[in-house]
């Protein structure tokens, strides 16, 4: 049984209607991220981006942009920090630290699907998309300076 088949209908509802609210603001994460880099992403990183909006905008910001005590999840930091580094390194750090008031209670399913979306909105281009977190080992964070 997927993550989508054990939220009930009315959430998934809910999580649209948040997500087509929002999506505005999160296509504009930066303007290295653009509509045809989302429209590229696969189904995870787009079921990521509802998970994102839930769980995660609260603190980081819509467009992934920080917030007081969140730091951004786009941008050049983000990039300089994670550059270079696997996706595997991104998605431990979101899996044991996240959320900050109960941290590793995310699901490994909505990590991966997060982590999908975050790196998505960065640019971040993948020839296939990861289906499972092993495949996070393999894919080297690169961007061009």
């Amino acid at each position: 049984m997927s993550l989508l088949d054990r939220i009930p209908h009315w959430r998934l509802v809910k999580m649209a209607t948040v997500l087509t609210a929002l999506s505005p603001l999160v296509g504009a994460a930066s303007p290295e991220s653009n509509a045809a880099a989302r429209d590229a992403a696969g189904p995870l990183a787009q079921q990521g981006a509802i998970l994102y909006a839930v769980k995660c905008a609260s603190c980081h910001g819509t467009r992934l942009e920080g917030g007081q005590h969140a730091p951004p999840l786009t941008g050049a930091a983000f990039r300089e920090s994670w550059n270079q580094k696997t996706a595997r390194n991104f998605y431990s750090r979101v899996l044991s630290t996240m959320p900050v008031n109960d941290p590793g209670s995310l699901a490994p399913e909505e990590v991966l699907r997060i982590t999908l979306f975050c790196l998505a909105t960065n640019g971040m281009k993948f020839n296939d998309e990861p289906a499972n977190v092993a495949a996070l080992n393999k894919l080297k964070l690169q961007w061009d300076k």
